[in-house]
């Protein structure tokens, strides 16, 4: 309870440091997948290393197992359907671990309006604290390097004759590369985490008019995420966890998401956020098996805007060391068994 306390305290003390725009995509399960969230979350799944869950052994000293692992994820959101050229993102995540060592790749498409955003990222993180055992604390801290093309389709949106001189519209089909860069920090164990992370470092500058005198800075976004799993039953728990994302100069917005988890296997939540201009209400659930696990989010917009649909799909290979110093893949079970 200690943990708790001092984990909500955290929570809420800190959000009067920061200060909220959507500039980066938005996803919902990052919950299923922190890495979207913070680089620091690569090379740090649990999903290969299952606790025994035999009532026999409840007594008994529980075993844990780490694997090396490799994850596939394809994810597709679709914002606000009720509004022509709501945001819609797509993206391919690689996630890689080895040893102490998480390595990730993120291949994105950010449409919002007449904007897009297309480009990759490489991620690197190292945990720093050696261990076997899922219940002993872990810190893991990551950076990633990032390269993104920024560009205007306005010929749909400005092909009037009252536009054909406005900048924005004269800069359709135009397109900008920019660098930049995130880093993020992730305390964990297996049933708790507490992550800090900020993106746009490098606050890349857009400016697609090359007589203006005006920059555009992209805002640094930070990160607190925090969360704890209590158990319900012998294979049943929730886990209650909090998210805070803000900009420089700008609110803030909170998330707040029970989930309940079933034999590690199928789950399903219930998120609450808050942000400039309104809420959204979210119902997320997913179910694995095995090697495959596929999830869904649907949100609902209190302030009218439309709801929003994202659908995410991976597949993780588990990689075991053997006496032969060889690696062999191997299914995501309960290697105790």
């Amino acid at each position: 309870m200690r943990l708790l306390s001092a984990l909500i305290f955290i929570l809420f003390m800190t959000a009067n440091l920061f200060l909220h725009a959507q500039e980066l995509p938005v996803y919902s399960q990052y919950l299923f997948n922190p890495a979207f969230i913070n680089p620091a979350a690569f090379g740090t799944s649990n999903d290969c290393a299952y606790l025994s869950k035999v009532k026999k052994q409840k007594k008994q000293k529980k075993k844990a197992y780490i694997y090396n692992y490799t994850n596939y994820m394809l994810t597709d959101r679709h914002q606000w359907l009720d509004i022509p050229g709501a945001p819609n993102t797509q993206a391919f995540a690689l996630d890689i671990r080895q040893n102490n060592v998480g390595l990730g790749l993120v291949a994105m498409n950010d449409v919002n309006g007449a904007t897009f955003r297309r480009g990759v990222s490489l991620a690197y993180s190292y945990r720093t604290i050696r261990t076997d055992k899922l219940d002993d604390p872990q810190l893991s801290i990551g950076i990633s390097l990032e390269a993104y093309q920024f560009g205007i389709n306005t010929t749909n949106l400005f092909n009037t004759p009252e536009l054909m001189n406005d900048p924005l519209a004269l800069a359709a089909g135009k397109s900008m590369f920019l660098p930049d860069a995130s880093a993020g920090a992730l305390l964990f164990t297996d049933n708790f985490h507490l992550g800090f992370s900020v993106a746009q470092i490098l606050r890349p500058t857009l400016n697609y008019d090359p007589k203006s005198y005006t920059f555009n800075f992209l805002d640094r976004d930070f990160f607190l995420n925090a969360g704890y799993t209590f158990p319900v039953t012998e294979l049943s728990s929730i886990e209650l966890s909090g998210l805070i994302k803000s900009t420089q100069n700008i609110n803030m917005q909170y998330d707040i998401t029970p989930k309940w988890i079933y034999n590690k296997n199928f789950w399903v939540a219930l998120s609450y956020r808050t942000q400039t201009g309104g809420s959204d209400l979210m119902l997320l659930t997913g179910y694995r098996l095995k090697y495959l696990s596929i999830a869904y989010a649907y949100d609902y917009a209190f302030q009218g805007l439309g709801n929003s649909h994202e659908l995410m799909i991976s597949y993780t290979v588990c990689r075991v060391t053997t006496k032969s110093n060889t690696s062999k893949a191997i299914p995501c079970k309960d290697p105790s068994k």
